[in-house]
């Protein structure tokens, strides 16, 4: 083996996250505009391999900073 492996971040099962689709769905916008948000640090996600999962608590957090 003898690669460096990132460390991981382990997320307890009683946590529910969200993909990309699903946030969207959620929040009502669409998948760019979840990127976007993230990107600008307003919505928190984990990155997940070549992916993000988004907490259903950054979730209810986005909503109520946005109003």
């Amino acid at each position: 083996l003898g690669r460096d492996l990132a460390p991981v971040k382990v997320v307890p099962l009683s946590k529910k996250t969200y993909s990309v689709t699903r946030a969207a769905d959620e929040l009502g916008i669409s998948r760019k505009s979840v990127y976007k948000l993230v990107k600008e640090n307003l919505l928190k996600a984990t990155p997940f391999g070549n992916h993000f999962r988004i907490s259903e608590q950054a979730i209810q957090d986005y909503l109520l900073q946005a109003g």
